[in-house]
């Protein structure tokens, strides 16, 4: 009797084995499928693989010195929580580093408290200069060459905006004002000549952004 019981109990435990590791497997189908999901849903979207965004700026009528300090400036001016209190996140940026060629900062979302890295790179316009190749006669074509000059007034600004959050997709634009914000609260985008340009292809989320929320 004692050995049939222990048979029994052998065999049901093999049973308990069984459909635990058939559990496992179904979990581990189940997380692959997920992960499949994920990824093409990924793809489909036409946004960046990770929430980021990436902007190229041109201010033909400023020079790079007078673009960065007014980016400096206005970093400093939002950083730390007291203009969060006025709605929006024009607010928590904090400088990280600078030089006559690049700014690093950080901005953090007031209500979750998500960190966003901040790149910009500054690169004066070059002068075209035009050389003849060859002196021709009026009634023949001259042919130019160009060359790159000294440095001209004009800046090009790239900067892109990043989660630090690994995970992150969706970003509901916040990278995207995490850059829009410093341009018109520096009042740059009011400077002569200003363009902006990017896409969703490059900026997540970016043709619905809605920075006076973000």
């Amino acid at each position: 009797m004692d050995h049939e019981i222990e048979r029994m109990r052998k065999t049901f435990n093999r049973l308990l084995d069984a459909l635990s590791l058939r559990k496992a497997t179904s979990r581990v189908k189940m997380l692959r499928l997920t992960l499949l999901m994920l990824a093409g849903a990924v793809l489909c979207s036409g946004y960046p693989y990770h929430a980021s965004c990436c902007v190229k700026w041109k201010f033909p009528s400023l020079t790079c010195e007078a673009v960065q300090g007014k980016l400096l400036a206005q970093i400093k001016a939002w950083t730390g929580h007291k203009n969060c209190k006025k709605g929006g996140e024009k607010c928590n940026y904090e400088l990280k580093s600078n030089s006559s060629t690049d700014i690093t900062a950080t901005h953090t979302t007031p209500k979750h408290g998500f960190v966003d890295f901040l790149h910009m790179k500054f690169i004066p316009f070059k002068k075209e200069i035009f050389f003849p190749e060859y002196y021709a006669s009026p009634d023949q074509h001259i042919t130019f060459v160009k060359a790159l000059g000294a440095p001209s007034t004009g800046c090009k600004v790239h900067g892109c905006s990043r989660s630090e959050v690994w995970y992150a997709h969706l970003d509901f634009g916040t990278n995207y004002c995490n850059l829009h914000n410093l341009m018109t609260g520096s009042g740059l985008s009011n400077s002569t000549g200003f363009a902006e340009m990017t896409s969703d292809r490059i900026c997540t989320q970016y043709s619905s952004a809605n920075c006076d929320k973000y």
